[in-house]
């Protein structure tokens, strides 16, 4: 979990600093202008070793912007105002320290309060905002997928996109590729949390649904059995670790091929190393959050990378291509919307004192008014999109379609909430995975009636006709390849040479790599 608090705040509200001097320290020097030397000192909590370390580093750049970008926030440096933040870590497993951690904190009198992820612990840390009136930010799934850990209070944002609308996204996408059996891949209750919400809504021809529990023990087992039983569409809802040895198995039994679809339900995809899988022409179908070719986005990361390497911290993914894990660019956002409202408000308001205490029923004046501020600034454009809140939550997001091609992930199309997936590019959504597309293919044949025959009145495009061009014709339409007939030389579908071991006909043509495709009078 985060807090934030400003360092201004001991002049602005004209009381002593909490006595915790290890986590805020003020130095002023009022004589100079109100010029002041700042000790900065970060002010939150992590869940411990559940919090990728990308997440703290996206929470300082977000703060330093704040404190640096003159053009958008113009009122923060207006007044001398510096936003600052400390970074602690919750124990997970013992609520007890987790709690007191958190009321320490909450003594240092914080503007607003961000995660954690736990869901468990997001419900005290929502609890004790609501009864004091602290606006508390969120930006984890978790908290969308356990009522009791939602936002209960009337001051909460949450910033990841709300699980039924998310299920809407993977559900249109199931629909668009016409699947009418599915395996479905999960490994916490969590996950299966958002697979249920995919399986409540209409999935069009969709009519044979399994469902799989995987752990580290039982993934290839799970995957032979998918094999066995040619299940062949799955949808794969796993943390980034697991969903690659997943791939990694799928490989190792030959399930990574034409034949096999994988619609990858994690946000993070592009963390993924693609390198083993993107030369098999396996359809492999995926989402993100961040689009790193948008102008403004790019803009954004570019200064971020420029900050990760002065600064010394982590902020992008260390495998994979390089990019901002989705929760990393949330809380960037997050700090981002805080700052807008913090702007909005010192243009007419002061920061009212207040003594806060877990103990206490003390409730802070300016709360509402800061959170009021803050959902009039949304609309602006983020790294995870247009912001766009109502009651603390996400509306109309997009989602970048990606897709596996031989030249790694790319973009095939965006999803909205308001208006469903369209096509962008180039690239076709249905012919990624297919092998055969705008290629040329040598049709290996004999001539044979009624399958193969030489036309009345050949041209140098159509000289031969009969069932099995036919079908060739049709089955060129369909999958969106082009072809050209050749005959066998030797008119024969094939025999062993006794003297070589070597195949002469048409199966000697295949073996040579002559054609692509044959067609048999048996057809």
């Amino acid at each position: 979990m985060l807090l934030v608090t400003l360092t201004y705040l001991k002049y602005l509200w004209n009381i002593p600093p909490a006595e915790h001097v290890d986590f805020y320290s003020y130095y002023e020097n009022e004589k100079n202008g109100g010029n002041q030397d700042n000790v900065p000192f970060s002010g939150g909590l992590f869940g411990k070793g559940d919090e990728h370390p990308s997440i703290e580093g996206a929470f300082k750049y977000a703060i330093y912007l704040i404190n640096h970008d003159k053009e958008t926030f113009r009122n923060i440096p207006r007044l001398n105002i510096e936003l600052d933040g400390e970074v602690q870590t919750l124990p997970l497993n013992d609520a007890f320290m987790a709690s007191k951690k958190v009321c320490h904190l909450i003594q240092v009198r914080p503007v607003a309060m961000f995660g954690p992820r736990s869901h468990s612990l997001a419900a005290y840390v929502n609890s004790l905002c609501a009864s004091m009136q602290i606006p508390h930010i969120e930006m984890h799934a978790n908290a969308l997928e356990f009522p009791d850990a939602s936002s209960t209070s009337a001051l909460s944002v949450n910033l990841f996109p709300e699980a039924d609308q998310l299920g809407t996204a993977y559900r249109d996408i199931i629909r668009f590729y016409g699947w009418t059996k599915m395996l479905v891949i999960y490994s916490s209750t969590e996950g299966l949390s958002r697979v249920q919400r995919v399986l409540r809504g209409d999935l069009g021809y969709l009519v044979d649904v399994l469902l799989r529990y995987v752990n580290s023990t039982n993934m290839r087992d799970i995957l032979k059995e998918a094999k066995e039983k040619r299940w062949r569409r799955m949808l794969v809802d796993l943390p980034v670790d697991q969903t690659t040895a997943f791939l990694k198995m799928a490989l190792q039994q030959g399930m990574v091929d034409p034949y096999h679809h994988y619609i990858i339900t994690n946000l993070d995809i592009e963390s993924i190393d693609m390198e083993d899988f993107r030369h098999n022409f396996v359809n492999l179908t995926g989402f993100r959050l961040v689009d790193p070719t948008d102008p403004a986005v790019r803009k954004i990361l570019q200064k971020m990378e420029i900050y990760e390497e002065q600064a010394g911290i982590t902020l992008f993914n260390t495998t994979g291509s390089k990019s901002l894990p989705h929760e990393a660019a949330l809380m960037y956002d997050s700090v981002v919307l805080l700052g807008r409202g913090l702007d909005r408000f010192f243009y007419s308001k002061k920061l009212e004192p207040y003594n806060a205490s877990c103990d206490s029923n003390t409730t802070w004046n300016s709360g509402e008014g800061l959170y009021s501020a803050m959902m009039q600034t949304t609309g602006f454009k983020g790294l995870t999109g247009e912001v766009l809140l109502q009651h603390g939550k996400r509306l109309d997001f997009k989602l970048d379609i990606l897709q596996l091609s031989s030249e790694g992930l790319i973009k095939a199309g965006e999803w909205r909430a308001s208006s469903g997936i369209t096509l962008t590019g180039k690239h076709s959504l249905k012919n990624m995975g297919n092998p055969f597309v705008n290629r040329t293919l040598v049709v290996t044949t004999l001539m044979e009636d009624p399958f193969v025959m030489e036309k009345e009145n050949p041209t140098p495009q159509e000289k031969y006709e009969g069932f099995c061009i036919d079908l060739a014709k049709e089955l060129s339409k369909i999958v969106g390849f082009t072809y050209k007939i050749e005959l066998v030389p030797d008119n024969n579908y094939g025999s062993v040479k006794d003297e070589t071991g070597e195949w002469d006909g048409m199966v000697g043509e295949l073996i040579k790599g002559v054609s692509r495709s044959d067609w048999l009078s048996l057809l």
